[in-house]
């Protein structure tokens, strides 16, 4: 939780979330609405007492944090092919007009050891 309030007020103020969630405090500057949010969200997800559940839980979200930045390197690669690269890594493969890098392709989160 150490940087969910800074990351929800950046995002209300660029419209990405409604602006009401990072809405200030008016004497503080703190985003109190989205700090009560996570609050009762934490509190909510501790009640069950299930550490199995909490840790699927935070290995979806990894997965799904990865997920989502292979995907926007893919993206970012079809959208702007000419763009300089500072750094190109090997093994990239060329798909229409853009290489893509394959660790962005296949990267995947290696399973829990439960499988």
């Amino acid at each position: 939780m150490l940087g969910l309030s800074r990351l929800a007020y950046s995002l209300a103020t660029n419209r990405q979330i409604p602006s009401a969630v990072g809405r200030l405090h008016p004497t503080r500057s703190t985003p109190y609405v989205v700090i009560i949010i996570a609050a009762l969200l934490a509190a909510a997800l501790v009640i069950p007492e299930d550490l199995d559940f909490l840790v699927g839980i935070y290995a979806f979200g990894a997965t799904l944090a990865f997920t989502i930045a292979h995907l926007s390197v893919i993206k970012s690669r079809f959208a702007e092919p000419d763009r300089r690269r500072p750094y190109r890594m090997g093994g990239n493969v060329k798909v229409g007009n853009a290489l893509l890098p394959m660790p962005a392709v296949v990267g995947r989160s290696s399973r829990s050891p439960r499988g």
